[in-house]
């Protein structure tokens, strides 16, 4: 069960931060206010859809027998 809790929090650790950095760029050519908040709300998607489609699914395949108990 711990392995558990460590492999989740170390798939969530490096998301949150490549995802902001990546979009650096194009973050940086958003100004003002409308800019900021756009910003914010892509990285966000951009986050939620990895974690959901990209990292979650491989998760729940790696611990589908424990979960099937």
């Amino acid at each position: 069960m711990d392995h558990v809790k460590q492999t989740d929090a170390a798939a969530e650790g490096p998301v949150t931060i490549v995802v902001p950095w990546a979009f650096g760029a194009l973050l940086r050519m958003l100004d003002g206010p409308g800019g900021f908040l756009l910003g914010k709300l892509l990285v966000a998607g951009a986050i939620v859809f990895l974690m959901t489609y990209a990292i979650m699914s491989h998760y729940t395949r790696l611990v589908a027998t424990w979960l099937c108990r």
